[in-house]
């Protein structure tokens, strides 16, 4: 079929030619097919600038040079309240997602977009205490054992080998929050101290407290953000210099141990 040829005003006497016919009229109108395999049947080489309309599908479409493209009408293809305006070669409706899914990028997708199930958050980490309470000898740093688990999510920590230990699991490498309170059996003598243990060996110390005979005695808590790899193992030790064994207090409220994981 001929290129269209523009526009063209005839006058009275003008001879209408068949490539004017062709150029000026039939690649210029609007032309009604059934279906796109009836226009490509009709239409052997498409010119640049023409208009269909097919019937199958209600669809405007304009040719580009290259192929067929439909001609924005300002219909809106959404039908649902939630519905989002999306667009693969085509203007195109991304029908809304179900209560609680977000909104993700998917190059996998037609729109490049797609409703996901977030995934629920949740804690992971640990939380300790001793039910009886623990000696300490004097001036001696002593690896604080736990015999009672709050919470754990992850197989942290065991109450029947290396009691004292939290070890980091596969899959969880990363920065961790650990919180820490102990207080002391009364006495007045020395000061107390807490230490956060990494592999063995001391990674930070707590700021020294006076003894004290007061209730919750030599009360020390602890807490700090560190970096830990799949397999490390941390502890903490406790401290007293009351020149004699002392004990450390059990219960929640009294010595407890938590380790939370932040992220990678």
């Amino acid at each position: 079929m001929a290129a269209g040829l523009g526009f063209i005003e005839f006058t009275n006497g003008d001879v209408l030619s068949a490539a004017a016919a062709n150029g000026y009229l039939a690649s210029q109108t609007v032309m009604v097919f059934a279906t796109s395999a009836a226009r490509t049947s009709a239409i052997a080489s498409p010119q640049e600038g023409m208009i269909s309309f097919l019937k199958d599908t209600d669809t405007l479409q304009f040719y580009t040079g290259a192929a067929w493209s439909n001609v924005d009408t300002g219909s809106s293809p959404l039908t649902t309240k939630g519905d989002l305006y999306a667009f693969s070669t085509t203007n195109a409706r991304l029908p809304v997602g179900t209560n609680g899914q977000v909104l993700t990028a998917d190059s996998t997708e037609a729109t490049g977009l797609k409703w996901t199930t977030s995934a629920a958050s949740s804690v992971k980490g640990v939380a300790l205490y001793n039910t009886t309470s623990q000696s300490l000898a004097n001036a001696t740093a002593t690896a604080v054992t736990f015999d009672t688990e709050v919470f754990d999510t992850d197989a942290f920590h065991s109450t029947s080998s290396n009691t004292s230990r939290i070890t980091i699991p596969a899959g969880l490498a990363g920065k961790y929050q650990v919180n820490a309170i102990f207080t002391w059996q009364g006495n007045n003598t020395g000061f107390r101290t807490l230490g956060l243990y990494k592999n063995g060996a001391i990674y930070q110390w707590a700021p020294q407290v006076l003894g004290s005979t007061v209730m919750n005695a030599g009360g020390v808590t602890f807490s700090t953000i560190l970096t830990l790899a799949v397999t490390d193992y941390i502890e903490i030790f406790a401290y007293q210099s009351s020149g004699g064994s002392l004990n450390l207090n059990a219960g929640p409220s009294d010595s407890s141990y938590s380790v939370a994981y932040l992220g990678a």
